[in-house]
């Protein structure tokens, strides 16, 4: 039978190209759906254009408020929050959250300006579970790419003036140094059969069913459309509506017999040669819910002459190793034939779909707040922070990376627990800053700690020092604790006083050694008491003015040159060694007398409370016990300073005074006591006797 086909219509689909960011998910069984859209507050990034906030819209009504939800004083217990994709430690990006209408959250963000993009491309926003509704019975995951939520190609290299680009990202950074996040193509063809009539006019009048037999008028049969949509296997759920009419909405599912997806649809319309009118918009989603592309096309007829009426050609031809990749902007400018094929699949309104990141902060930052501190701290890049002002912390402040955090000269305070390193080997730098909380010192067994102009009420130094060393200048704290699983080097600079002390270092601290791992001091300690059994090392520029050993333990000493003013306890030296003598040192009153008396009379000298003595206060030493004497009259060439060591009487002969004149010098006795056998512990004793004399 030769059937004519009158008024076939085969559409052809003329594709716009417009790959969109929109993520209206309602995919893979999730109970809402989210979509990124510009903050409503216009909070900008890096000066370019507003970063995006994250708009979900649910399925049922959310009876928490935001506050329960939310709350940006609280870090640590908001039951949401966002992760690096896999992770757990919490991202302080979050800035509010608000619930205009009864089933949609908006998620806005901040502290972006000091994020690592390339450490954290892959994020999660997390919301526990129990917290929207009482039947929110699992912990909602949504992922997406941290460069979602940041001015795209479009808004940072087309719509930015030069001087701003200039000045806030090529400042810092080259066009090789600038990301250019390309979006995948996963839709990769679309097919379409469209016929007005499916059973056309029969030549034969008796036999044209197209006749309503009843009153003999054609029957106005509805056109039928198939259309197949060839995707990535990474597509597993489509969304197709028309004209954004829901009748003809369509929830589509993956099938592996076409390597995409199918659908029909009936009653279309068009004439040959027309203007296309009618609309479709199909939003592709993976396994997880989330939104990977959206393409929109409208229909157009053709004439029924045509031979072939599968069409097949509605996307530009492509290549795929252009797209779903990150280059970079220079890639771009120096090969146009990638930026042309970019662009004959995403016209130019549509470019903020390419995501942009650099490096933001230079080397160095300013920051006001805990959380964008925190966020500082999570950038490795940046190698300086300088706080603004006083920061009062919720959470505990873990400095983990080689960094150096600046206060200021007015001493700008961290109002909390503060842990400068946690164990792995970091080099960390404190500068001008009050400490109103505990700190902890654990740079590593080969890490470095330098706190300069510091306070902290009490420290506790967990490691440092095998290689590297904890230094300390012009630092106060109350209490501090040697408590280590490996050897502790710390250096002590003396050439500042702190606060109202008199003499310089950090005296009138307490240093308890907890640890049996050796320790090395240097510089000037007011007290060290070992509470462990332990090796202490010194050297010549370590001056500890009280060393106690506790009850029970015992102290190796090593080194030579330093002075150890006083001490108790087990202590004792390596057999053979000649290290680490104690000094005791004592400034006598001062002795007036004239010349003729300190030749023939001499002065008495009274050791109470220099020497060893025992319990009647007799003098433990031996009687030939001798002194050198030494003295500063070193213009008196014929000057004789004795010392009758038994009588404790010192004599001066041969300093020349004129008369009605008086003279004034200093007379230094130095004795060295070694102790009988077992002890080994020898104590040098210094004694310094200011004279006068008198003509």
């Amino acid at each position: 039978m030769n059937v004519i086909w009158k008024i076939t219509l085969v559409f052809l689909l003329a594709i716009g190209g417009i790959i969109s960011v929109s993520f209206n998910v309602n995919a893979a069984g999730k109970p809402y759906e989210y979509t990124f859209d510009k903050d409503s507050e216009y909070f900008k990034f890096n000066e370019i254009s507003s970063i995006n906030q994250l708009v979900i819209t649910f399925d049922k009504d959310i009876t928490a408020s935001a506050s329960q939800i939310f709350t940006r004083s609280v870090l640590a217990g908001n039951p949401l929050y966002v992760v690096a994709k896999g992770g757990k430690e919490r991202l302080n990006i979050v800035k509010s959250v608000a619930i205009p209408q009864n089933n949609k959250l908006i998620v806005r963000f901040e502290n972006l300006d000091y994020f690592d993009f390339k450490r954290f491309e892959d994020l999660e926003l997390v919301i526990d579970k129990d917290t929207l509704r009482f039947d929110q019975l699992e912990e909602y995951r949504i992922p997406f790419k941290s460069y979602e939520l940041l001015p795209g190609l479009k808004s940072t290299f087309l719509d930015t003036q030069a001087d701003i680009i200039n000045e806030n990202i090529f400042k810092q950074n080259a066009p090789r140094d600038v990301s250019v996040h390309v979006p995948d193509i996963f839709i990769q063809a679309i097919e379409t059969i469209h016929l007005q009539q499916l059973v056309p006019d029969h030549p034969i009048e008796d036999e044209d069913i197209t006749k309503d037999p009843e009153n003999d008028k054609r029957r106005k049969d509805p056109s039928l459309t198939n259309i197949d949509i060839v995707t990535t296997d990474q597509v597993s759920r489509l969304k197709a509506t028309f004209d954004d009419e829901d009748e003809y909405s369509r929830d589509l599912i993956y099938r592996k017999d076409i390597s995409g997806f199918t659908m029909g649809q009936a009653g279309l319309a068009a004439l040959p040669g027309g203007q296309p009118s009618d609309e479709f918009k199909l939003r592709a989603f993976d396994a997880y819910g989330k939104f990977l592309e959206e393409r929109k096309f409208k229909l157009k007829a053709v004439d029924s002459s045509a031979d072939e009426f599968l069409i097949n050609d509605y996307i530009p031809e492509f290549e795929q190793k252009n797209f779903g990749q990150t280059v970079t902007l220079y890639d771009l400018m120096q090969d146009q034939e990638v930026l042309e094929s970019i662009l004959r699949q995403i016209p130019v309104s549509q470019l903020d779909s390419l995501g942009i990141t650099y490096a933001v902060a230079d080397n160095s930052v300013s920051v006001k707040n805990e959380n964008e501190l925190l966020m500082a701290l999570a950038n490795d890049k940046i190698a300086e922070i300088t706080l603004l002002g006083d920061i009062s912390l919720a959470t505990s402040l873990k400095i983990e990376r080689d960094v150096t955090i600046n206060g200021s000269s007015s001493q700008f305070e961290l109002k909390g627990e503060v842990l400068v390193g946690t164990g792995d080997d970091i080099t960390a730098r404190l500068n001008g800053i009050d400490i109103v909380g505990d700190l902890t010192i654990d740079v590593g067994q080969d890490g470095t700690a330098v706190l300069d102009q510091v306070t902290a009420p009490k420290t506790t130094v967990l490691s440092g020092g095998s290689t590297g060393a904890v230094y300390l200048n012009a630092f106060l704290t109350n209490e501090l604790i040697i408590s280590s699983t490996s050897p502790v080097r710390m250096f002590v600079n003396g050439d500042t006083k702190i606060n109202d002390q008199s003499n310089d270092g950090i005296n009138q601290v307490n240093i308890t050694v907890a640890t049996t791992q050796p320790v090395i001091l240097e510089g000037v300690y007011e007290r060290v008491t070992i509470d462990e059994t332990t090796m202490l090392v010194g050297n010549k520029n370590t001056v500890i003015n009280k060393l106690i050993v506790q009850p029970g333990e015992q102290l190796e000493v090593n080194g030579s040159g330093f002075v150890i003013t006083s001490a108790q306890g087990d202590i004792i030296f390596p057999g053979g060694k000649t290290t680490g003598t104690f000094t005791k040192t004592w400034s006598y009153s001062q002795l007036t007398e004239t010349v003729d008396n300190w030749n023939s009379l001499g002065r008495f000298i009274s050791f109470f409370g220099v020497l060893l003595e025992d319990a009647q206060g007799n003098q433990l030493f031996p009687q030939d016990f001798t002194w050198s004497v030494k003295h500063n009259f070193n213009d008196a060439i014929n000057a004789n300073i004795s010392w009758n060591g038994p009588g404790n009487d010192l004599f001066i002969d041969g300093v020349q005074v004129m008369t009605g004149k008086t003279r004034s010098g200093e007379v230094t006795l130095t004795g060295v006591y070694t102790p009988p056998l077992p002890e080994k512990i020898k104590t040098e004793y210094v004694i310094t006797v200011p004279v006068v004399l008198t003509n």
